[in-house]
Formats: C-alpha cells, structure tokens, sequence
C-alpha cells in the first residue's frame, strides 16, 4: 500500500514525501529494476550532494543507465538555501556549544536540525543533520586558488585542478557566469554612489586601515 502524504496543523508535507523514500520503496525499485544500485552514497550533506550530482551529471552525459542511491538518516527540512526561503530563526547557532553527556542522545537539535556528534574540549557549532547539510546555510567568497597559494602541491593535482575541476566546481555553485545581467538605472546609481563613498566609509580611520591601502 502506497504510503501517504502526512499532515501537519499547518501543511501538507508533499515535498518530504516525495523527496524521500522508505527502505521498502528502495527495496522495490531495486527488485523492479532487477539489479542493485551501482552507486550507493551515505550521507547526502555537502559533500555527499556534490558527489550525488556529479555522478547523475555524469552518468546521463554517457547516456544514462546506472543507478543511484542517497541513503540520509535525518530529515527533509527545506528545498533550498535558507536565505531564500524566509524563516526567520532557522540560522546556525550563533555560540559554539559543547556535547552534553548527561542529556539522553541524540540531543534535542539546536535551531532545528545543528547537533554536535563527538565529544571535544573544543566548543563547535555542530552539524546540520538534514538533506544537504551544511550547503542550505554555506555563503561566502568562493576565488579560485592562485597559482602562488600551490606551489607546493603535486603537479598532477594542480593540472586536474586548473584543467577540469575548478570550472566544474564553479558551475556547480553557480558563479561560472557574471552578474553583468543585473543592470538598469537604480542598480548603475548605486553602484555610482557606493563607489564614490567607499573610500570615506571603509577607509576614513588611519589607525586601523589594511597595510595594504
């Protein structure tokens, strides 16, 4: 019998339904198919997202045919980054924390999905137990490394890097294309005023101005 589609006081939760799958519906393509997965991936964080990706880029580049399965022990919580959903509250934790021993484990997750999993004398902020990890919350400046920064590392690696993988790496985040398209009036006259201003914003304390300036 077809599993249904559960509710809540406030949704209908079709995406959790349809975006995840009980072990017996895996069981059932498996069997449908008459073979086993080719590749199985556990873990779908950041990395295992990444990897799950690239094989299904790949596999239907080469004209499909192998299969693959994502096997994640936590939740569907949202579809996307963070930033675009709008829940407010549903950010990272703002102050590192340590596993607490004495509390029944897992513990009850902070913000919704951050828990920690090991015991360190370091305070961490956790991990994001959810499909996609820590990539629904990542931000930030994504350069492409010089080739000052490896001079010290293989060559081989440094070729595949510069021949291949870097500009897979950055189509996959979405920055292999520029934001040239974002244009008009308003966007011109901001970027007029913010340029004409940032010298006397950033840079208006000598005492602590960059060397670099």
């Amino acid at each position: 019998m077809p599993l249904a589609t559960e509710r809540t006081s406030f949704t209908k939760d079709v995406q959790g339904r349809y975006l995840r799958n009980s072990l017996a519906e895996v069981d059932a393509w498996k069997t449908a198919a008459g073979r086993p997965f080719d590749f199985i991936i556990v873990g779908s964080g950041t990395f295992g997202s990444a990897i799950s990706e690239h094989l299904w880029f790949r596999q239907k580049q080469a004209g499909g045919g192998l299969r693959t399965l994502v096997v994640e022990a936590s939740l569907l919580t949202v579809a996307e980054h963070i930033q675009n959903t709008g829940v407010l509250g549903f950010a990272d934790p703002a102050v590192p924390f340590f596993l607490n021993e004495n509390a029944p484990q897992p513990e009850p997750p902070r913000n919704e999905v951050w828990g920690i999993p090991w015991k360190s004398a370091i305070p961490f902020k956790g991990l994001a137990y959810t499909i996609g990890g820590r990539s629904l919350y990542w931000g930030g400046w994504s350069p492409r490394l010089l080739d000052e920064e490896m001079t010290t590392w293989p060559a081989a690696t440094v070729a595949d890097l510069n021949g291949r993988y870097f500009d897979e790496s950055s189509r996959q985040i979405g920055i292999d294309e520029a934001n040239d398209f974002i244009s008009g009036e308003l966007q011109n006259g901001l970027r007029r005023q913010f340029f004409d201003n940032m010298a006397s914003v950033c840079f208006r304390s000598t005492r602590f101005r960059h060397p670099r300036f």
